[in-house]
């Protein structure tokens, strides 16, 4: 075998390896937008939550009496009583989760 030969195949592995590359850096590429998407949505969620939040507080301010801020008879596990607006957002949220296909919601809330 001659010279010619080792440098065709020589090329040839470079040529597959550099599609290898290209392929990987688009996939990379495409995982990174994919991530920043991500990123973007679990904001808008967390300042969704934030204004969630500050609407229990000033509706606890303004109006303390509501029956939605009465206790439920139930207490978190650090012994803070639940209100009946809490269970009303724990069902809330499980429903939604299960209906997702996540067996166990309650693991992902304050309990």
């Amino acid at each position: 075998m001659d010279g010619a030969f080792f440098y065709g195949l020589s090329k040839s592995m470079q040529g597959r390896h550099n599609r290898q590359i290209a392929d990987w850096q688009a996939a990379y590429e495409e995982l990174e937008q994919y991530v920043a998407q991500l990123t973007l949505a679990l904001k808008v969620e967390q300042a969704n939550v934030a204004g969630l939040e500050a609407e229990v507080d000033l509706m606890r301010k303004c109006a303390p009496a509501s029956p939605a801020l009465r206790s439920a008879g139930l207490k978190f596990q650090d012994g803070t009583t639940k209100t009946v607006a809490r269970i009303t957002f724990e069902s809330n949220f499980d429903k939604h989760l299960k209906a997702q296909g996540i067996a166990n919601p309650a693991q992902y809330r304050r309990n």
